[in-house]
């Protein structure tokens, strides 16, 4: 028989591949392509292994990146912190200055109805409260006889405090409408002042920050508010000051002059 049929395959040199095959451990000679013993394609081995080999690298270096990100936020976290405490009153410094300025500036805007241009004409209207001098009961005589209006109308108005059902009397106001704008002013029983200008704006009469406010405790401060006509003749009032955060709603009624 012919020996030549079984011997090994000739192996050349110059071969990239693994001497050590994986699959059975056999230790080639280099440059082997496949394993003598189990038939392994080594190259393909040898390239497989160099591919793990990278993407081992990469997650190592991904979790090195990690782990130092973690290892800084701390110093960071730390840095930050100092930075803080050495610009602590600085910042206070500026929050509290703007703060002030936005105040002083909201102030001097409702001011100005008491001391201002124009003042004149907030003057007449609270003098008229002065001369109307109405009683509680002239005020609770206004509202359980109140009739429909298609508009609101210039003269003196009971003011309600509603809280949930009931309603409380808290002052009068007085009013004058010219054309699309009314020109309030308003005396509380607790010696509050409110003065403004409230402008027509899709059934609304509309007070803004800029053109009301009011006089309380010795100190002038910006508001806002809206007032509308009711179907039962009443004018409906909610509105907001500088004063503190709370919403006022109330209702207006017209007495006789």
């Amino acid at each position: 028989m012919n020996q030549e049929v079984f011997a090994p395959p000739e192996y050349k040199e110059g071969i990239d591949a693994d001497a050590v095959c994986g699959q059975c451990n056999t230790v080639n000679p280099e440059g082997t392509l496949l394993c003598k013993v189990c038939g392994n394609n080594l190259r393909d081995q040898r390239l497989l292994r160099m591919t793990a080999d990278q993407m081992l690298e990469g997650e190592a270096k991904s979790a090195s990146n990690s782990t130092l990100l973690y290892k800084l936020l701390p110093i960071l976290g730390l840095l930050f912190v100092l930075w803080l405490g050495v610009n602590a009153r600085q910042l206070m410094t500026s929050m509290t200055s703007t703060q002030k300025t936005d105040y002083e500036l909201a102030g001097a805007l409702a001011a100005s109805l008491w001391n201002g241009e124009g003042k004149e004409r907030y003057d007449d209207l609270a003098a008229r409260i002065q001369l109307t001098r109405a009683s509680e009961t002239a005020a609770d005589h206004a509202r359980l006889t109140v009739r429909p209006m298609s508009a609101i109308k210039s003269g003196s108005y009971a003011v309600f405090m509603r809280t949930g059902t009931e309603e409380r009397f808290v002052g009068i106001a007085r009013i004058a409408v010219e054309n699309d704008s009314v020109y309030y002013a308003a005396l509380m029983k607790n010696a509050t002042e409110f003065r403004g200008k409230a402008s027509l704006s899709d059934g609304l009469f509309v007070s803004r920050w800029d053109n009301s406010g009011l006089f309380s405790g010795g100190a002038f401060y910006a508001m806002a508010g809206t007032a509308q006509i009711q179907p039962d003749g009443s004018v409906s009032l909610s509105g907001q000051s500088d004063l503190n955060t709370l919403q006022y709603n109330c209702s207006a009624y017209l007495m006789q002059d």
